[in-house]
C-alpha cells in the first residue's frame, strides 16, 4: 500500500480526509478521550460553538441529546471542538480541521474572550506550555511529578492568574486528576472546588462537562464526610445530567446511587438529632424554660447536628446502630472538622 498521495491509490486520500473530518472522539464516563469512531448519520449535523445539542457516549454507543428547547424547523447543531478556547483559537482549529469559519453568535460577539485570557500574559503562556506538555501518566512516579509541577505553577501564579483563566483552569483540572490518582482526596477536593466557578461561567445551562465535574467534586466531598455540601453539589450535577445524559445512562445511575447514600446519612443524622436533642427539650418539665430552650434550639442547632453526624459516623464505622448514650449526648460540641449542616435539608 502506498502513501496517501501515491498515484497508485488515487481514491485513498479523499477517503482519508472524509474519515478525518467526520469521525467523532469517543469519551468515557468522565468525558476523557478513549478513541475515535465513525457515525455516518451524526456526521450530517452542522457545527455551532453554542449548540442546541450535545453528544455523549454509553460505551461505544453515541447518544444525541438536546440541551434546550428546539423550535419546529430549527436546525440541530453540535460543537465539533472544545468551546472553552478563545474565539481566535476556535476559528483556527475549525479552518485547519474542517475548512470553514464559524459565524455563530458566540463567535460574532466574542463573549468571555477577555476573561479566558485574564491575568499576566507571560504567566498564562508558561502554564499553557506546561499543560500542553502533559501526557497521560502510567505510573505513580509520573503522577507525582505532574502534581509537583502543577503545585509549583499554581503557587507561583497566585495573584497573577485568576482561576477563570482557561490555562489556569486546565492546570487545576490536571492537579485534581493527579491527586485523585494518588488518592490524595482532600487536596483533590481543594483543586476541584476551585474549578466550579469557572465551569459555571464557561459551561452555562446544560453541559455534560459541568455535570461530570460537579459529580466528581460531590464524590470527593462525600469521601471527606462533607455530607450537606456533597448533597448540594450532587443535586446540581443531577439536574444537569438528567438533560445531558438521560435517566438510563450508567453515569446517571452511579450519580443517583451516591446521592441516595448521602441523603440516607443526613436522614439518619436528623433522626438521631430529634431523638437525642429535640425530644428531651420538648419533654422538659420546667415550662418557664421554654423560651430559653427555643433560643437554644435556634442558636445551637447546627452545632448539635454536627455532633450527631459525628456520632453517626462513629457508629457506622463500628457497625453500631444503638442510640448514643447520655454521656455522648453531653459531649463537647467542639468538632470543627465536620461541616455545618443547613436546616434546609430537613
Amino acid at each position: 500500500m502506498g502513501f496517501p498521495n501515491d498515484s497508485g491509490n488515487p481514491g485513498f486520500f479523499p477517503l482519508f480526509l472524509q474519515v478525518t473530518c467526520n469521525c467523532f472522539t469517543i469519551s468515557n464516563g468522565e468525558m476523557q478521550d478513549v478513541g475515535v469512531g465513525l457515525y455516518p448519520s451524526m456526521s450530517l449535523l452542522n457545527h455551532s460553538c453554542d449548540p442546541n445539542c450535545v453528544i455523549v457516549f454509553e460505551g461505544y454507543q453515541l447518544l444525541l441529546r438536546s440541551v434546550r428547547e428546539i423550535q419546529i424547523g430549527e436546525e440541530l447543531t453540535i460543537s465539533y471542538i472544545e468551546s472553552l478556547v478563545p474565539t481566535s483559537e476556535r476559528q483556527k482549529q475549525l479552518m485547519r480541521q474542517y475548512c470553514f469559519e464559524c459565524d455563530c453568535l458566540l463567535c460574532q460577539n466574542q463573549e468571555k474572550d477577555a476573561e479566558k485570557l485574564a491575568g499576566e500574559e507571560h504567566a498564562w503562556k508558561e502554564v499553557k506550555d506546561a499543560v500542553n506538555e502533559v501526557r497521560y501518566p502510567k505510573s505513580k512516579e509520573e503522577w507525582e511529578q505532574i502534581l509537583a509541577r502543577c503545585q509549583n505553577l499554581l503557587s507561583s501564579n497566585t495573584g497573577r492568574l485568576p482561576d477563570t483563566n482557561i490555562y489556569q483552569l486546565k492546570m487545576l483540572d490536571c492537579a485534581m486528576d493527579a491527586c485523585i490518582n494518588l488518592e490524595s482526596w482532600e487536596e483533590a477536593l481543594y483543586y476541584g472546588s476551585r474549578t466550579l466557578g469557572p465551569y459555571r461561567l464557561y459551561y452555562p445551562g446544560f453541559h455534560p462537562l459541568r455535570a461530570v465535574q460537579l459529580m466528581r467534586v460531590g464524590k470527593l466531598q462525600y469521601s471527606q464526610d462533607m455530607f450537606p455540601q456533597a448533597l448540594e453539589t450532587l443535586k446540581q450535577a443531577y439536574n444537569i445530567m438528567k438533560v445531558t445524559h438521560g435517566a438510563d445512562h450508567s453515569l446517571m445511575q452511579a450519580l443517583m446511587e451516591i446521592k441516595e447514600q448521602c441523603e440516607a446519612v443526613l436522614y439518619r443524622a436528623y433522626a438521631l438529632y430529634r431523638t437525642v436533642i429535640i425530644m428531651p427539650l420538648l419533654d422538659s418539665d420546667v415550662p418557664h424554660h421554654a423560651n430559653r430552650n427555643a433560643g437554644l434550639l435556634e442558636k445551637e442547632k447546627e452545632e448539635k447536628i454536627k455532633t450527631i453526624i459525628k456520632w453517626f459516623i462513629i457508629s457506622k464505622s463500628r457497625r453500631d446502630e444503638n442510640t448514643p448514650s447520655e454521656e455522648l449526648r453531653k459531649e463537647s460540641l467542639d468538632i470543627s472538622l465536620l461541616p455545618c449542616l443547613s436546616v434546609k435539608y430537613f
